[in-house]
């Protein structure tokens, strides 16, 4: 009976601590992989954090290049702009405007919006205002263009398009 005694006052607590020791074991490994994890997301965070100036750098660029591109396609089609553009063009090239008429409007991934046109000049004139609309730094397409010759003049009727790109 001692022995018997003996053995249950060993098998006993045995029993019982055996499932509590494996329950903790089970939560320390669960806590172990938690801390790698979080480790492993403070590890990013600083490899971010020490990054981060060169992103600011990098966003400063890709504000700057924004800018520039914006005057090349801006938000909206900015018809006063593109008449003031087209004025200084004539004046500089000693054209006149007849006819600077903005029609539809058409959108795809951007937006472009045609401009009816009649100028008269000497065709020279008629040229390097051409010329002068090509090297602007705001995209103008000069398409259908006819020249009909008039007494000492001749006159360009043609399309001008003016591209945007919305936000």
């Amino acid at each position: 009976m001692r022995i018997a005694a003996i053995l249950a006052a060993i098998i006993i607590p045995l029993a019982v601590y055996f499932p509590v020791y494996q329950e903790r074991e089970k939560a320390i490994e669960r806590a172990d992989k938690e801390i790698r994890e979080l480790d492993l997301r403070i590890e990013q965070a600083q490899a971010a954090a020490r990054k981060l100036p060169e992103f600011r750098d990098e966003v400063i660029k890709l504000d700057t290049e924004l800018a520039k591109l914006r005057r090349i396609l801006p938000p909206a089609p900015a018809l006063n702009e593109i008449r003031e553009l087209v004025d200084a063009a004539a004046r500089a090239s000693e054209v006149h405007i007849d006819r600077l008429q903005p029609g539809a409007a058409t959108r795809r991934d951007y937006v472009a919006t045609t401009i009816d046109t009649e100028a008269t000049g000497k065709l020279e004139a008629l040229e390097a205002f051409f010329e002068r609309l090509s090297v602007k730094s705001r995209i103008i397409d000069a398409t259908n263009v006819t020249l009909l010759k008039e007494p000492g003049l001749w006159r360009a009727k043609c399309v001008l398009t003016a591209y945007s790109l919305p936000d």
